[in-house]
C-alpha cells in the first residue's frame, strides 16, 4: 500500500537533543530481506515533502540525546494502522537483529561516529505527533 505523506507537522523539539536528521526507516531484518521486525534500512531525506511510504516504512527524525542514545521520533502520520500493529504493538518496538546506523547518518553527529542498535525490546513513548524510541 502506497501512502503520500503531505500533512505538515509543527514540531517543538525536546530539550537535550542536538542536530536532527530526517529519515525514512524501513522495518524488518537485514538478513531476511527486510521482512520481520527491527530496522532494515535508514535513508536520509532532505525534507518530508511529497515522500511516499510503503507498507513497511515510516518517516522519522533521528537525534542523539545528551546521554548519547540514538532517538528515533517516528512521525505518527506516516504510520498506517497496519504498521503500528506490527511494529509498535503495546508501545514496544522489537529488534531481533542488530543494526548499525549507516555512516551517512552518523557523520551528521559530533558525539558518535558509529552506532549499533542491539537486539531487544524497546519502550515506545507516544505523543501527539510522534512514536519515540530511544536506543
Amino acid at each position: 500500500m502506497e501512502r503520500m505523506c503531505t500533512r505538515k507537522v509543527v514540531v517543538n523539539y525536546s530539550k537535550g537533543l542536538n542536530k536532527e536528521i530526517k529519515a525514512e526507516v524501513q522495518f524488518g531484518a537485514p538478513s531476511n530481506k527486510c521482512k520481520g521486525v527491527g530496522i532494515c534500512r535508514v535513508s536520509t531525506l532532505a525534507s518530508f515533502a511529497d515522500t511516499e511510504s510503503s507498507s513497511n516504512r515510516a518517516l522519522a527524525i533521528i537525534n542523539i540525546s545528551e546521554s548519547n542514545q540514538v532517538v528515533f521520533q517516528f512521525l505518527r502520520h506516516s504510520i498506517s494502522p497496519e504498521i503500528r500493529k506490527i511494529y509498535f504493538q503495546d508501545l514496544k518496538f522489537v529488534v531481533l537483529e542488530e543494526f548499525s546506523l549507516p555512516q551517512v547518518v552518523t557523520r551528521n553527529f559530533k558525539s558518535i561516529n558509529q552506532f549499533t542498535i542491539h537486539s531487544g525490546v524497546y519502550e515506545v513513548k507516544e505523543s501527539e505527533y510522534f512514536l519515540t524510541v530511544s536506543f
